[in-house]
């Protein structure tokens, strides 16, 4: 029997390749569902990232177009729960439909609504995380991949999200002064729940970082007929103790 363990590990870039921040992103969600009808909003958000670590989220240019059953579309709102009751609250919900809207976040995800008369609608889910915009599953953006379009289709709904990165700007420079990590110790501790959470394997590595290499040695402790197999990036290259 093996015990996995994945190992991940930022690619490196050569040559003279500036990452780029997506800071302005389109977003659309286009909703067929047989007892609500049809609705599509659109909406486009602006990211400011904040010197206290936490991230400001403008809305802008929200539509909500389509024959719908769920009342008139009067606000949008941000990280509402919804057990809560069936009125915008104001530090989480904008004026009005078209009126400015923005809200701060410390934590990287978050999610918009649409408060109409008669519910909720969500219509965006993603990251907004070290100045950046991500998709719904942490991919990034990039110039090269700009867009992305996800569909659901089931027998009784059709449900189409686009969110398309309209703006990079280049990511801050690192500090070139800054040393960096090239040795480095991690540890694996397993505990037997059922007997009084004793250790039932550990495992530690020692890893060094080249320039193109990745070197590796260590050593693991466990009972049984186990094994201990380390995959650095998903990669088919196995380590197996």
């Amino acid at each position: 029997m093996f015990l996995f363990i994945f190992l991940f590990f930022p690619l490196l870039i050569f040559g003279d390749i500036i990452p780029q921040d997506c800071n302005k992103l389109f977003i659309s969600r286009a909703y067929d569902y047989y007892d609500i009808g049809n609705l599509t909003v659109t909406a486009e958000l602006e990211l400011v990232k904040n010197i206290n670590s936490t991230t400001t989220i403008f809305v802008t240019n929200v539509t909500v177009d389509g024959n719908v059953n769920l009342g008139i579309p009067n606000s949008v709102c941000a990280n509402i729960e919804y057990d809560e009751d069936n009125f915008p609250i104001p530090e989480f919900c904008s004026q009005s439909l078209h009126s400015p809207f923005n809200f701060t976040i410390a934590k990287p995800s978050f999610n918009l609504q649409i408060h109409f008369s008669n519910s909720y609608f969500p219509f965006y889910f993603g990251f907004a995380d070290d100045g950046t915009f991500s998709y719904m599953d942490g991919t990034l953006f990039s110039p090269e991949n700009s867009t992305f379009i996800e569909i659901e289709d089931q027998s009784y709904s059709h449900d189409v999200y686009t969110q398309t990165c309209t703006s990079f700007i280049p990511e801050p420079s690192p500090i070139k002064y800054f040393p960096k990590c090239k040795t480095f110790k991690s540890q694996i501790i397993i505990l037997n729940s059922t007997n009084n959470f004793d250790i039932f394997a550990s495992s530690y590595m020692f890893w060094s970082l080249s320039e193109r290499k990745i070197e590796a040695t260590g050593n693991y402790t466990i009972s049984g007929n186990y094994f201990f197999d380390y995959i650095i990036n998903n990669e088919d290259e196995l380590c197996t103790g």
